[in-house]
């Protein structure tokens, strides 16, 4: 069920200061006098987008597939990976034009060391960006947990997350560096545990409630500017029911809530967002929509969905507004019945596809010192696991632990796949951090893990990893740049 239509400034504000630790300020519209660092800090600093494709993505038919001519004719020689790629040509003309143009349901393009599933859509032209990496042990079947578990690279306590997220953990270096230093878009998840509260996450489902929250109303409302220098006044001085509340850092909470909520409510942040039907010709907009494939006439069905998700992440970052933004960019993909037949391929190739339009975009877009964006960003895409290798009873597929994902961008050496699932019954591998390869299955030594994945992005971005150490994470060298 949507939530955003009953979405007000109040609602945002107050929720923003909530997740800061701090007291709601209401439905005052505050002056933008709180403004972030200057553009050549801001443009020196590592960028990161945290992609999560929610509900358990397929590997199969993405990022991990098996050549359906041998694993999908029911060979008793395999009999534990069934693509089902028949089932979904019966239902879907598209996907079977797909099949008989790429026989067995893999793609190669030439040059490309990654072979990729038809659901990959556009991603597979940005193949020399990504790396690869197969056979993820996420130790768990439950969504809660394996979300929770890749978001923050600690296995959570019970089913509640332990840790900060690796968006907030970037943010948290300097949050003063942007507007808005964390932005957590279409109903993902962000945990902030004991750092910066101005590093905390500021959550829109998409473009409507950034308006709601940044877009200008009347300048009659706007705090007058005695109020707000005597309010400024008021919060740098520190007395004693100040010291005494801040022990446990209430006080910094509500300051941070309060900076945020002066910025984000003056209206200046809001023009980026502003996606209008018909934009202007050549303008930015009207660039913007033809790298999405947006339709301009009519785009707010599109503007609604994974492209829309996307195009507010590549704004956001572009125009300088953030150095960390989440994506949930699809939230529908745990398919256990006939609706995989269905519903997973078209939903997984459309959020492929924006992320597709989304590297495009950082590529052909450049920084104040003429470099393009992706030279700065890195991108880690994740499911919270993926599904079985067997179709069940109802023609679904149900949860499966060995996990796949995917870096790109700065730091990050593209055009390669690093660890591997078993091939023919699709399990997990162990792996070897000194050569970068994987080994045999049972033979001792682990396999990988998200907080691996998170030292291995962080270390792309020249960011420490301190607050995973007691995970006991390692760098996967092979993937760096």
């Amino acid at each position: 069920m949507s939530h955003h239509k009953h979405l007000t400034r109040r609602r945002v504000l107050g929720g923003l200061s909530l997740l800061t630790g701090s007291i709601a300020v209401g439905d005052f519209v505050l002056s933008p006098t709180v403004a972030g660092a200057a553009a050549s800090e801001l443009s020196e600093a590592p960028l990161v987008i945290f992609v999560y494709f929610g509900g358990g993505w397929d590997t199969l038919l993405s990022i991990d597939p098996r050549d359906d001519d041998v694993f999908g004719i029911g060979d008793p020689n395999y009999p534990a990976i069934d693509t089902g790629l028949t089932h979904i040509e019966a239902q879907n003309p598209v996907f079977k034009a797909l099949t008989q143009q790429y026989p067995g349901g893999v793609v190669q393009p030439s040059g490309s060391n990654i072979d990729f599933g038809l659901g990959c859509g556009e991603l597979i032209n940005r193949y020399e960006d990504l790396c690869v990496i197969r056979g993820v042990d996420m130790g768990t079947l439950t969504h809660e947990v394996g979300r929770r578990y890749f978001i923050t690279g600690k296995f959570p306590r019970g089913v509640l997350p332990s840790g900060s997220g690796l968006p907030t953990w970037v943010a948290s270096q300097d949050p003063s560096l942007a507007s808005i230093p964390n932005l957590v878009v279409g109903g993902m998840e962000s945990f902030n545990e004991g750092l910066d509260p101005k590093a905390t996450g500021l959550g829109v489902q998409g473009y409507e409630d950034l308006a709601v929250v940044l877009k200008p109303i009347d300048e009659m409302l706007k705090t007058p500017a005695a109020m707000e220098q005597a309010v400024a006044r008021h919060l740098s001085e520190n007395h004693c029911l100040h010291r005494q509340l801040d022990t446990e850092g209430i006080v910094e909470a509500y300051r941070a809530g309060w900076e945020k909520s002066l910025l984000v409510g003056g209206g200046s942040l809001y023009e980026p967002f502003n996606f209008v039907s018909n934009p202007a010709a050549n303008s930015q907009l009207d660039v913007l929509y033809d790298t999405f494939g947006i339709n301009k006439s009519s785009p707010f069905n599109e503007l609604a969905g994974p492209k829309g998700r996307a195009m507010v992440a590549a704004q956001a970052l572009t125009n300088d507004l953030c150095q960390a933004v989440s994506v949930r960019i699809v939230p529908d993909l745990d398919t256990h019945q006939d609706n995989w037949v269905s519903d997973h391929w078209p939903r997984l190739r459309d959020a492929f596809d924006a992320v597709a339009a989304l590297l495009d975009h950082l590529t052909t877009t450049t920084d104040s010192n003429g470099k393009p964006y992706i030279e700065r960003t890195t991108v880690v895409m994740f499911s919270e696991f993926t599904r079985t290798p067997l179709l069940n009873v109802q023609r679904g597929r149900d949860h499966h632990l060995a996990n796949s994902c995917i870096l790109a961008g700065a730091g990050i050496k593209g055009n390669q796949v690093i660890g591997a699932t078993t091939t023919d019954s699709f399990e997990l591998t162990s792996f070897d951090f000194e050569t970068s390869t994987s080994k045999g299955v049972n033979d001792g030594s682990p396999a990988l893990r998200p907080a691996d994945i998170h030292a291995t992005a962080l270390a792309a971005m020249g960011v420490s990893y301190d607050h995973i150490s007691n995970q006991d994470p390692q760098v996967i060298e092979g993937a760096l740049s």
